[in-house]
């Protein structure tokens, strides 16, 4: 569902292997809150998404193509939401699941009990600098691949 989905939108996407279903076992018993469903379902699809942009056309196409990440590996869930968790309390309600091509990370925002997480986005130079981009992962990789177009 989602590689047919998102190379709609932008055909430069590149998808990595299914995550090992005990990794994403192993990721889900040591986080919490609980890991959101829409981002269950694209890590048993593909372990990673990143997406190819062109940064000179006029150069050979091995050489003027860039591939970017837009969403982490479970190791780099898990490693970049523990790093950010250790800044303090003021990100426990986050899961960092990935980053925009200017260096920003991508990160689930649990703003109560019951309610569906938003998409936030965290500066990579002030990581208190933050803010909400997007209700739902399906919203903030449509933007984020629509502008790559």
């Amino acid at each position: 569902m989602w590689k047919e989905r998102l190379t709609s939108i932008y055909a430069g996407c590149v998808f990595e292997q299914p995550v090992n279903p005990s990794d994403l076992e192993d990721l889900q018993s040591n986080l919490e809150p609980e890991i959101p469903s829409d981002l269950r379902s694209l890590l048993e699809e593909t372990d990673g998404l990143g997406f190819q942009i062109v940064v000179d056309p006029n150069i050979d196409p091995e050489e003027g193509v860039i591939t970017t990440g837009l969403v982490s590996s479970v190791q780099d869930i898990w490693d970049d939401t523990s790093t950010y968790r250790s800044f303090g309390a003021a990100f426990n309600d986050f899961i960092v699941f990935g980053s925009m091509p200017n260096g920003d990370f991508l990160a689930y925002c649990f703003v109560g009990p019951g309610e569906d997480p938003d998409v936030w986005v965290i500066s990579h130079e002030n990581h208190n600098d933050r803010y909400p981009f997007a209700s739902s992962l399906d919203e903030a990789l449509r933007i984020i691949l629509e502008c790559a177009e």
